[in-house]
């Protein structure tokens, strides 16, 4: 009834025509369970994941995107990824199985912050 969906379908509109990229999530305020839900469509694009992708080769590609700089600190974080229910499987370290889940939570958010900044550095 405020207009927040006239808002966001109008944001949308305006971004296209200036030709940056949207990436769309959905969310219901009863989703408790999977706390990275509505981020899901986002990471996926970010690394450019694919339905019917081998997930070896999927996580072969997303352990290569982050040998780029802005990215490359969080690399031995990588099966932290597992984590956000989008599909990957990266075998975790017995270091990684040791984080409390509190440190494992934290690492985390800081991870898919860094993830985003580098995204939208890249493209906006």
């Amino acid at each position: 009834g405020s207009g927040k969906t006239l808002l966001l379908l109008n944001g949308t509109a305006a971004a296209h025509e200036l030709e940056l990229v949207c990436v769309e999530g959905l969310a219901r305020d009863v989703e408790l369970q999977t706390p990275y839900y509505v981020w899901r469509r986002f990471f996926r694009h970010v690394f450019k994941m694919k339905v019917g992708d081998h997930m070896e080769e999927t996580c072969w590609s997303i352990a290569k995107q982050f040998e780029n700089p802005s990215l490359s600190k969080w690399k031995r974080y990588l099966p932290l990824l597992n984590d956000l229910g989008i599909g990957l499987a990266f075998p975790e370290s017995s270091i990684l199985q040791r984080l409390s889940v509190l440190e494992r939570n934290s690492r985390l958010l800081q991870m898919l912050v860094g993830i985003v900044a580098s995204a939208v550095s890249v493209e906006p």
